[in-house]
Parts: C-alpha cells; sequence; structure tokens
C-alpha cells in the first residue's frame, strides 16, 4: 500500500485544499491499492 501511494503521490495530479495542502486521494483509490496488496499477499503466508 505505501508503494501505491508514493507512486501516487510521484505521478498523480493532485489537487489543492483551500489552506494549500494536497488532498487525500479518494476512498475507492486508497481501497484499490488495499486490495491489490492483499491479492499479491502469498496464501502460504496466511497459514
Amino acid at each position: 500500500v505505501r508503494h501505491a501511494y508514493n507512486k501516487w503521490m510521484d505521478e498523480a495530479v493532485k489537487e489543492y485544499i483551500p489552506k494549500g495542502k494536497i488532498k487525500w486521494p479518494l476512498y475507492s483509490l486508497v481501497a484499490t491499492w488495499i486490495k491489490e496488496a492483499w491479492d499479491n499477499i502469498d496464501p502460504a503466508m496466511i497459514q
């Protein structure tokens, strides 16, 4: 998940809030990162 977030920070066109800070990514995008991270885990590691 950290890798996906860092990639988003490096590559995505970001929006800013009025205080000048970067808006967080959409929850649906973060959920996609989490699902991809779970899908990449070897099932043998979860036993």
